[in-house]
This record gives structure tokens, sequence and C-alpha cells, in this order.
């Protein structure tokens, strides 16, 4: 009788279950949809037209999100899944070539072959030993007159005999001879038969270098000494693994509807053109481990979510950030009485000890497989990079909405706006305070995910950087769209996708009036932060005034 019953409940699965299982064939269906229709497909178009085709994507999201209270949820998840497949296919321009054959040549050089060659070139040896390797083997342009040459002190452009003699000697005290040819080989095939045009390969020896972080070189080097050049697309494919491992995991955590709105907006975003997902190497680690520490806090692994968040920190280190959140929560827990430690809840404790755990693990790993030294060395040139060098046109953050007038002209960050953004440091640093005062006030009743997810505020409030970073902004959609039954949330949904939008549409009008696109996103984000936080502020002030005085 009890095996009847068994075999009767096991063939009976909870209704939650099918759904589960019916959502994960559909999201699987649309997958092998965009996979199938890329392949097949005869064409692909132009990046200009795919950008411009996001402002009708990004329009349709935000017409979707006006309407969201007032449509069935069947019509909801159809136009969702409408969009992300657009998105998708958009994203990689309706065409094989993008996903399937076209490797980023000029990021990859520095990726692939800094990794590879860490121990011998260091992070300022690439450009000479890239130099002298084309020049021995026929230069790729003669037209190659100098290179920006990384020092302790910042970067200065050389000339070309000044390169050719720091290869040779970087080649003689540091190369093997067998590592100098392997090097020699990787470079041409990545330089020549997969293909770098002669005026990329002058403007890549006048880049600012490797960069990658020990942490990143440390996980890359594995494959990248595993995998020959002319198989380095292979790699590249990882990254989209990796994104959608994170979507999966959004997925599970908040739902199929919330990771949909995710993949529409990192299809869709200004920020996700460039480097795109499958053309380079290993770019996306940090926004994945980020996607995954975020997923984690909402299904209660408080030490998994510290270790994703500390992955994604050990990658480009500002993610470090996102911690704004819980330490926010931990610190209002003193509130309670008898004051003290004991007071904070111990989720929080397990989040931190997740943190430091990976942190020193990756310490560890670091200092076995490539030398503690690295470390130092990447702090300097993160030194020389945040200190030395100038802000870029492309840089956001709240200092450029405090300096920018408005207007098409210039087209480029001035040397005026520059001193300007220095002289302000005070005052943007005293209105940023205030504003994560406030935050830190509005939090507190926020869900721990919640609060996690708010991290992109101090990132823009604190930090002025790269526009390509701007699309951790994923992690307010998130949060927006799992609070859609709220007004104000769907109203601050709306106005993120608007401003995606604006920056597309900036892009295909007017090119190269960078400050014009990114002055008016840092006044839009400006905005942005502040409804939030007059929000959150007033919320914490009624629940406060609800709960009333406390008794002693």
């Amino acid at each position: 009788m009890s095996g009847g019953e068994g075999d009767g409940n096991s063939l009976a699965k909870p209704r939650w279950r099918r759904i589960g299982a019916r959502s994960a064939a559909t999201v699987a269906g649309a997958i092998l949809l965009v996979l199938a229709a890329l392949w097949f497909s005869p064409f692909s178009i132009p990046p200009g037209e795919a950008l411009g085709i996001k402002i009708f994507i990004l329009a349709g999201a935000a017409l979707l999100a006006a309407l969201w209270s007032r449509l069935p949820r069947k019509a909801r998840l159809a136009l969702l899944v409408m969009l992300a497949v657009v998105s998708a296919l958009n994203y990689y321009r309706w065409g094989p070539r993008s996903l399937y054959e076209k490797v980023d040549v000029y990021d990859v050089v520095h990726y692939y072959l800094g990794a590879k060659y860490f121990e011998e070139l260091d992070y300022e040896g690439l450009y000479p030993a890239l130099i002298l390797a084309d020049y021995e083997n026929g230069p790729k342009s003669d037209r190659l007159k100098r290179y920006r040459l990384q020092t302790g002190d910042g970067y200065e452009y050389r000339g070309i005999d000044d390169a050719l003699e720091r290869g040779r000697e970087i080649r003689r005290t540091r190369f093997t001879p067998g590592r100098w040819r392997s090097f020699e080989q990787d470079s041409l095939s990545l330089l020549r038969d997969i293909g770098l045009s002669a005026a990329s390969w002058r403007k890549l020896v006048a880049d600012r270098g490797f960069n990658g972080s020990p942490a990143w070189i440390a996980l890359a080097r594995p494959f990248v000494a595993l995998t020959p050049a002319q198989s380095v697309k292979l790699l590249c494919l990882l990254d989209i693994v990796l994104l959608a491992s994170a979507l999966f995991a959004i997925r599970h955590a908040y739902g199929g509807e919330i990771a949909l709105w995710a993949l529409i907006f990192l299809a869709a975003s200004y920020s996700m053109r460039w480097p795109v997902a499958g053309e380079a190497l290993f770019r996306y680690v940090w926004l994945a481990a980020l996607l995954w520490a975020l997923a984690l806090v909402k299904m209660g692994r408080p030490i998994a979510a510290g270790a994703a968040l500390a992955v994604s920190s050990s990658m480009r280190i500002f993610p470090v950030v996102w911690l704004f959140g819980p330490a926010a929560q931990m610190l209002h827990q003193f509130d309670r009485r008898p004051y003290g430690l004991r007071n904070i809840d111990r989720y929080y404790w397990l989040m931190a000890a997740g943190f430091a755990g990976a942190v020193l693990l990756a310490v560890g790993w670091i200092s076995l497989d490539i030398g503690a030294w690295s470390l130092l060395e990447h702090a300097r040139d993160m030194r020389i990079h945040v200190q030395v060098e100038q802000l870029v046109s492309r840089h956001i953050g709240f200092a450029k909405a405090l300096v920018f007038e408005g207007g098409l002209e210039p087209k480029y960050l001035t040397a005026e706006a520059r001193a300007a953004i220095g002289a302000l440091k005070p005052v943007t640093g005293f209105l940023a305070l205030c504003l994560l005062i406030a935050l830190a006030l509005g939090v507190r009743t926020l869900p721990r995910d919640q609060a996690f997810a708010l991290g992109f505020i101090p990132f823009f409030l604190l930090a002025t950087a790269h526009d390509y970073h701007g699309v951790s902004r994923v992690m307010l959609i998130v949060y927006h769209a799992s609070r859609m039954e709220n007004r104000w949330d769907r109203i601050c949904l709306i106005w993120l996708l608007v401003l995606e939008l604006f920056s597309c549409w900036a892009t295909v009008r007017y090119p190269d009036h960078i400050a014009f696109r990114i002055g008016y996103l840092a006044w839009g984000t400006t905005i942005y932060v502040l409804m939030v936080t007059i929000a959150l502020v007033r919320d914490w002030w009624r629940s406060r005034s609800a709960a009333g005085p406390v008794s002693a």
C-alpha cells in the first residue's frame, strides 16, 4: 500500500515544479531559437545600425514598463520574451559573424598576450615586445612612428627606435628562445592571420597597455596557456557562458520575468556596445560574478554571496562598493539595546567571512602562481590611471554632472572642465557624502538583496569610471523589476531605460560629441540617484514615525 502511494506521489509533481519546468523549457527554446537564427542568417548589419535598432527596443521596453500593471501576466511574459529575443539577435547584429566568427583583436592582443606572457612582459613590456616581433617579420605599417611607454610615473610617447631597443632587452633578459618563438608566433597570428588593420595597429601601440588585475591574470593563464592564438575565439565565447549562468541564477532567485528584464537591458544597453560579449577575452567575469552575488543574497546564501562579490572585486576592484548596502544595514543594527556587535545579524558576519575568505584565497593563489609582487605592480598601475592620467571624455560619474553646462559643444572634455572637476573635489565629496548618508538611512528597511543591488549609487557618486562599466546598472534594473507592483519603481525603471535610449540615440546622431552624450547621461543618472534616495528616505521616515518612540 505504501509503495502504491509512493508511486502516485512521484507521478504528481507539485505545481511549482511543473511551472519551473515549463519556464526552463521556454528559456531553453528561446536560446536555441536565437543561436539557430544567427547561425543560418545570410547577413550581418553594421554596428551603427544595430545601435540604432536599440533605440526602438529600449522604447518598447519603456512602454511595456509603463503599461505593466494594465497588461495580463501572459501578455507581459510574451512581450518580454519577444523583446529579449529581438535584443539578443540585434546585439549580435542579426548574423553569424559577431557571435561565431569575429574576434576583437585590438582587445585580445592586450589580454591574451598580456596574460600568457605576463612573467616575461610584466605590465610595461607588451608594446616593445610586440613592435620588435612585428619589425623583425616585416613591419605591418611603415607609418608607425611612436608608441606609448608606461613608466612608474605615468605614460610618455617614445620613438620606435626606443621600442626596438627595449624589446631586444626584454627578449635577451626575460625570454628563453622557445618562449620568444611562441610569443612571436602568437602575436603575428593575432595581428595578421586573424587580422588587425594598419590604422588599428598604430592606435594599439599608442594605448595604455595591459592592466588586467593579478586575479584576472591568474584566472586566465591556464586557459590561454592551453589555447593557441588561432583558437582564441573559443575562449571569447566563455564570457557568454558566464553571463548566461548569471542570468539563470537571477531567474532562480527572482523568477523568469526579472531575468528577462536583465537580459533585455544587457543586450540593448549603450554600455555593452564595447567590448562585445563573445568577441573579447574574459571581459565580463566581473559582471557575471556581481549578478551571481545578487542572486545568492536573494537566495539567502551569505557565504557564497560574499565570495562571488570578492571574485567580482578581484577582477575590477570597484565592485567592492556593492558592500555599501549590507554595511549600512549592519550599522543600523547598533540601534538595538544593549549596544554591541552581538546585535548584528549572523547573516552579515557570514557574508563578510565569505568575502574575506575568498580574498585571502585569491591572494594566496596569486602569490603562488605569478608572485605577490604583481599586487604591488597592479596597485601602482591603477594609481597611474586614477591620479596621473587625466580624465577622458568617456569617463562618467557624479563629478561630470557638476561641470557639464549642456549643449553640443565642445565635443570632448576640455582642459578647463578637467581643471574644474579637480577644483570642485571638496564640493563633490561633500554632496556625495550627504547623499550617501541619506541612502544609508533609506536602505534600513529594505530586504538585504535590494540594499545590495543599490551599490551602483555609491559607485556613481564616488568614482569617475569608463562608460562601459555603466553596464552594472543592470543591478538597478533587477532592483526595480522586482518591485514592479510599486508605481514609483516602474517610473524609475522607465527612467533608466530612457537614459539608455538617449545614450544610443546621441551616439548615432552625434557620434563625435562625446561630452554631450556623457554630460546628459551624468545629469540623468544624478536625477535618478535623487529619485531613489528621496523615496527611500521618505519611506524610512514614515516607518520610523509609525513605530513611535522606543521605550527604554
